[in-house]
């Protein structure tokens, strides 16, 4: 019989073997993961791209482009997300005429994973115009671009199956995952879907990853028809009139109408999931005069549990729009609520409520950008669909403060892609709730060819204080080379978490080698075995057809000391130049802190 040791040290022995085959010269870390790191776009590079690298399955990750007044410009969700190393992709197209302007954005991960656990992380996103060549600017003759001839319809997916063996738990484990992915496009339609199948051999099985859009196009008009997508958003400040975000099984639709008058816009969904849920909304957007723009609307909402009663709200408001200069602008909301619970929790929020918000803009010549404002919600404030106070959804009163500044189109040798942004506010609870105040300062430089970026947050509701702290910088030596380091602390509750990431890469598109030295240390007067110390040293990477990955992580407290190994390897051919096949056997968990007696061989498609 082989003892526990000395399993591990053979483990361990094997992937030591297996990270010495590959030179340390041949380094490197993915680009992105799931810590907030910077990114400057503009629209004529390919799309955004943001990694992820999970370290456990995940239900579901809900991904939000957030503006610096904190309305949502896109929203997206993916479902079924397996462990490893995976990408989201965005074209920056806001709508379907129009694509994100320049500005400092955040885009939201907001990740559910297997266990019902949640956790979001947050990439800064800068949008910079076009870099134009500079004979162009002078007026030089500059010869047309030939792009080929496509076809207007894009048909991919893939497909996977894997077999995972666990000797710890005595059980056998098969899995089966398929998505066919069709989009067409049109002068006056737009198409998109999905048909997502996901199946266990222990009974699990859903459709969560299907989805459909279908966009049709007239003179001044516009019809969306959705199931389980976003419908859209109104994007007004006090945020009422935002998505409508249902449970996983949704229908909506939604339809805008431009008139001489103003624009139109109907939108109405029913949901399915833990429960029924039914919603609609109107919205109509005029204007008194060239400089005010007014606005009338209203949502409503009802959602009924299985096991409980139903809860029907509904909101109606207005809100104007003044810009007497093209630096100033000032805007102001007020809308009323209607909430009717009968489900008898003793939280439940029942009654008639009011809400309002004033906010003064200003935009400066070299960049500078800055908004201060007052938010008031009363304590019966009930707009289900909105988040008017960055998680605050009622009994609110306090100013708002937002200042940015974007380095304007520079030649400058060593500075470049200069951004500062500020957003604090401080609303006041009543006696029986604490005191909400937060502050968010972000910044990002590029000097030379490091980037640099850090962020840094204070949320403070009177005894409870979360202070969170991000430095981040990425260094790119030359075409092949970069490496980086990433630093977040967390304080919260009595307990302080601290991580360092320290990266480097290297490689060409058929060979890469990555690796990464992760460290981190948990501590606080909640934690019953003293200080948890983690360190950590992951590895992946491509040789020419053959791809692998790798974990050692080592878990030490006052009591205990672990130690966890992880490591896969594959082949993956591409036929025909379309078709990508991939063969893997991996060993270990990624997650657990112990070693996992865990064996998966799988396979899968790509088209």
């Amino acid at each position: 019989m082989i003892s526990r040791l000395e399993k591990r040290i053979w483990q361990l022995a094997q992937l030591g073997l297996f990270l010495l085959c590959f030179p340390l010269v041949a380094i490197a870390a993915p680009d992105f993961n799931t810590n907030p790191v910077s990114i400057v776009w503009d629209e004529t590079k390919s799309d955004i791209q943001v990694g992820m690298q999970l370290r456990r399955d995940a239900t579901s990750v809900d991904i939000r482009v957030v503006n610096t007044q904190g309305a949502t410009l896109y929203n997206e969700q993916l479902f079924n997300l397996r462990a490893g190393n995976t990408d989201w992709r965005w074209s920056g197209e806001v709508n379907r005429t129009a694509k994100i302007k320049s500005g400092l954005y955040r885009v939201v991960f907001q990740l559910r994973f297997t266990d019902g656990i949640t956790e979001q992380e947050v990439v800064q996103l800068r949008v910079t115009k076009p870099q134009q060549d500079r004979e162009i600017r002078e007026g030089a003759f500059a010869p047309p671009v030939i792009k080929p001839i496509e076809p207007s319809y894009r048909l991919n997916g893939d497909f996977s199956f894997l077999r995972r063996f666990d000797s710890e738990r005595d059980d056998v484990i098969s899995e089966t995952r398929l998505n066919v992915r069709y989009a067409d496009r049109g002068d006056n339609f737009n198409l998109r879907t999905n048909i997502g199948y996901f199946r266990r051999s222990n009974g699990i099985e859903n459709g969560d990853s299907s989805y459909a859009l279908y966009q049709r196009f007239w003179d001044k008009g516009s019809a969306d028809f959705v199931y389980r997508q976003s419908l859209g958003f109104f994007n007004d400040p006090l945020r009422l009139f935002s998505d409508f975000r249902s449970q996983n099984d949704k229908l909506g639709a939604r339809v805008q109408q431009q008139f001489s008058a103003g624009k139109l816009t109907l939108l109405g969904y029913e949901g399915q999931g833990l429960g029924t849920e039914t919603g609609n909304a109107a919205r109509w957007q005029g204007k008194i005069t060239d400089t005010l723009k007014y606005g009338v609307g209203f949502t409503y909402r009802n959602s009924r549990a299985n096991q409980s009663g139903s809860i029907s709200n509904n909101a109606s408001g207005f809100d104007l729009d003044w810009q007497p200069s093209k630096r100033h602008r000032v805007a102001a909301q007020y809308v009323g609520t209607s909430t009717d619970d009968n489900t008898g929790s003793t939280s439940a929020i029942d009654g008639n409520g009011q809400g309002s918000r004033l906010t003064w803009y200003y935009t400066g010549e070299t960049g500078l950008r800055a908004s201060l404002g007052y938010l008031n919600l009363s304590p019966n404030y009930n707009a289900a669909l909105s988040d008017p106070g960055d998680q605050i959804r009622t009994n609110a009163k306090g100013p708002e403060l937002t200042v940015n500044y974007f380095q304007p189109q520079t030649d400058s040798e060593w500075f470049k892609d200069v951004a500062i942004g500020l957003r604090a506010f401080s609303y006041k609870r009543d006696k029986n709730e604490p005191d909400t105040k937060q502050v968010d300062i972000i910044t990002q430089v590029l000097i030379k060819k490091v980037r640099v970026s850090g962020n840094f947050r204070r949320r403070d509701q009177s005894n409870n204080v979360t202070t969170t702290f991000l430095l981040s910088e990425q260094h790119k030596w030359t075409d092949n080379w970069r490496g980086g380091v990433q630093y977040t602390r967390i304080k919260t509750s009595g307990t302080t978490t601290q991580r360092m990431l320290i990266s480097g890469s290297t490689g060409t598109i058929n060979r890469s080698h990555r690796l990464g030295l992760e460290l981190g240390r948990r501590a606080g007067n909640s934690l019953a075995d003293g200080p948890v110390d983690e360190i950590g040293l992951l590895a992946n990477g491509r040789f020419n057809q053959f791809v692998y990955e790798g974990l050692v992580r080592q878990t030490t407290n006052d009591n205990d000391d672990d130690v966890n190994v992880f490591a896969l390897f594959g082949y993956e051919k591409l036929y025909l130049h379309r078709y990508r096949a991939l063969a893997y056997i991996s060993f270990g968990d990624r997650s657990a802190t112990q070693i996992a007696g865990r064996v998966e061989l799988g396979i899968g498609v790509r088209f």
